[in-house]
């Protein structure tokens, strides 16, 4: 494994637009240099000024300086620093992961080490991605993806493919959509059993926020889910409470060594497109929030500068506190609603074509705040799930009020998605300075689009 943290874009000089061209350099972490060291919430702090990232590294020893021209290496072209100045250099030089000079002009004694030239490129700090579901997203990964199909043919032949070389109990896979497929609707239950009849399939789709079994895979599930809001067994698709649950009981037939295989090549997949930080929401439902856990010290043993930022996905401010962790949130518990692609994110007006379905709100406003309130009191940082309007206002009045009750001036909570925020709402960040984190990347995706 070797999760490089530099990115190299293939962008013109001195734009340091971040495009997907990204690929790491052979283990060297431009992420995890002192010029790039995290602050003490969680953010990369930069180096201000060309005069700090000249000298964040040590001078090389007099003694030691052969040795260490061994294994340093300079970067030429585009050097774009992502400092308030926007400086964009012509220099770096490097030294097992550790920047030792920034800078126009070339000191003499980094002269004789070896040299790579940008040319068209751009070299950059790593990017941090803000909100991952690290688990899932290792898991789905390095196992069935039916994004790319084109129609029930392809997708079928993917799943037969996949099972037939797969030696797990449950057929898993991730991808599902009604929008990407020439029928233009979600498959069903009774063309999935069609396809592979004789063992469990559980797709999740690509929202994350629902899912479509086979019967043998609805026949598994406890009878507790059946009577769950969200439960489909004729078409076999479940949202809401009822896919939470689902995700919940797969997620305990998931073996600890492929759990860590794949968190493995979840970190080298992230690298290789120029990712150094992630924040990762995690407790899906393994038994005992293992998944939580075993994230936690996966990260601690990651090297070449990967940092990690882990959120519990959780109201149980207990749980947050016995682990010492200092951030609760994310996705699924912390979810105030559903999604576009489900027609269940939760909105101030109806759908345009069901007119009595403005979505769902999984918590009241006073179940809300009370949590706000005491994870805010516990120092912590609160990230929540809100993508309609009706949970995006919600999701701000709560933090609004846990700001007001124990005012914090780094607190650094987080609205998710925001997809359709409102003028009172923005307002109300502002004057708070409540963050959000959203993703202009669904603006143009075949598997969700705009019209």
């Amino acid at each position: 494994m070797r999760p490089a943290v530099p990115s190299l874009v293939r962008t013109p000089h001195p734009s340091g637009t971040a495009l997907p061209a990204a690929r790491h350099l052979g283990g060297r972490a431009f992420g995890a240099c002192r010029a790039g060291k995290i602050a003490a919430r969680g953010e990369p702090a930069f180096a201000k000024t060309r005069q700090k990232l000249r000298c964040a590294g040590p001078e090389p020893a007099p003694g030691g300086l052969e040795r260490r021209r061994l294994r340093m290496h300079v970067y030429e072209g585009a050097i774009v620093c992502c400092d308030p100045a926007n400086t964009v250099a012509r220099f770096l030089v490097e030294d097992g992961g550790r920047i030792l000079f920034v800078g126009d002009q070339l000191p003499e004694r980094f002269g004789a080490a070896p040299r790579t030239s940008l040319g068209a490129r751009a070299l950059l700090p790593a990017f941090a991605d803000t909100h991952v579901h690290f688990t899932s997203f290792s898991l789905f990964s390095a196992g069935l993806d039916v994004r790319a199909a084109r129609d029930f043919e392809e997708l079928g032949a993917q799943v037969r493919d996949f099972a037939a070389g797969s030696g797990e109990r449950i057929v898993l896979g991730f991808g599902a959509s009604a929008h990407s497929v020439a029928e233009k609707r979600l498959v069903s239950r009774a063309e999935l059993d069609r396809v592979l009849p004789d063992r469990p399939v559980f797709l999740v789709k690509y929202d994350g926020h629902a899912c479509v079994l086979n019967s043998r895979m609805l026949e598994l599930l406890p009878p507790s889910v059946r009577g769950l809001r969200g439960y489909h067994a004729d078409s076999g698709e479940l949202n809401q409470e009822a896919c939470f649950a689902a995700i919940d009981f797969v997620t305990r037939h998931v073996s600890l060594l492929r759990l860590l295989r794949n968190l493995v090549g979840g970190v080298d997949r992230m690298a290789a497109r120029g990712i150094g930080m992630m924040h990762a929401v995690e407790g899906v439902g393994f038994p005992r929030d293992l998944d939580v856990d075993l994230v936690r010290f996966f990260a601690r043993g990651l090297r070449g500068g990967f940092q990690t930022r882990l959120f519990f996905q959780t109201l149980e401010v207990a749980k947050v506190k016995r682990r010492g962790l200092p951030r609760v949130g994310g996705c699924f518990a912390a979810a105030l609603d559903g999604c576009f692609g489900s027609k269940d994110a939760a909105l101030g007006e109806a759908y345009g074509d069901e007119p009595n379905n403005r979505g769902v709100l999984f918590y009241d406003d006073a179940r809300l705040v009370a949590f706000a309130k005491e994870a805010n009191r516990a120092g912590l940082q609160i990230e929540l799930h809100a993508i309609g309007d009706a949970a995006f206002d919600q999701a701000v009045r709560a933090l609004a009020a846990a700001l007001e009750d124990a005012p914090r001036a780094d607190h650094r909570h987080t609205v998710i998605h925001a997809c359709l925020p409102t003028e009172s709402g923005l307002d109300l960040c502002a004057r708070h300075g409540i963050a959000l984190a959203i993703q202009p990347a669904f603006l143009d995706w075949s598997l969700e689009p705009l019209d």
